[in-house]
């Protein structure tokens, strides 16, 4: 695999009018969030250990199917899974050449911190927004962390326009009655009208909703 100088990491959030694929960049997935319109995959990730993915019932032929039919492609675990055609992230050497390098929060800031420890001098966000009370409190704060440190290296950050990173959050307390009243989990207020509206409905009416094989495994399983 020919190395590239920026990487773009695709979301569960990405929309393709605002990915652009370009020649001197890797393409990046994980856990399963492979949007359609993504050509190409250079390197495929899901950065959980085998036994916790068990634990959880998440089913984890999505990904054995996928890495079959896709043997070009490196794909990268979070160690140790069993053995297969895969690469370990290397965790221990991150940890042991970044300061704070046992801080993570989620899947996306161990990406970050892969593109910069494989010198990568450019990485792009999309799709990635860690607002939902699916993630850790503490998801986003340490993929903005990680942002900063790489920023810090010397590495350009882009955080697309459907990405809800580098954004005022504050809490809002109303009279609303849930079940009458719309009640989201939170509201979208920004400057830039074209701003990608980051709601279920939304990203399922674009039909760019990236987790289509993976839901469909996953309600397999828990039905």
């Amino acid at each position: 695999m020919q190395k590239q100088h920026r990487v773009a990491i695709i979301g569960a959030g990405s929309q393709a009018r605002h990915f652009k694929l370009r020649d001197d960049t890797e393409v990046w997935g994980l856990n399963a969030i492979r949007p359609k319109w993504v050509k190409r995959w250079d390197r495929m990730f899901n950065l959980h250990t085998y036994e916790n993915l068990t634990r959880y019932k998440w089913p984890v032929e999505v990904e054995k199917e996928w890495n079959a039919d896709n043997p070009d492609v490196p794909f990268y675990v979070m160690p140790p899974w069993p053995p297969g055609f895969w690469f370990n992230l290397p965790v221990e050497a991150m940890a042991g050449e970044m300061p704070r390098g046992g801080y993570h929060c989620g899947s996306f800031d161990w990406l970050v911190a892969a593109a910069i420890f494989w010198g990568f001098e450019e990485i792009e966000l999309h799709g990635v927004s860690l607002v939902t009370s699916e993630e850790p409190i503490s998801a986003r704060p340490c993929l903005e962390y990680w942002c900063g440190y790489a920023e810090g290296r010397g590495v350009k950050v882009i955080a697309a326009k459907d990405c809800f990173l580098f954004k005022f959050m504050y809490t809002v307390i109303s009279d609303r009655v849930y079940g009458v009243d719309d009640t989201p989990l939170f509201e979208y207020e920004t400057k830039d009208d074209d701003a990608a509206p980051y709601t279920w409905e939304t990203t399922l009416e674009q039909g760019d909703h990236a987790g289509t094989e993976r839901d469909k495994k996953i309600k397999e399983k828990t039905e």
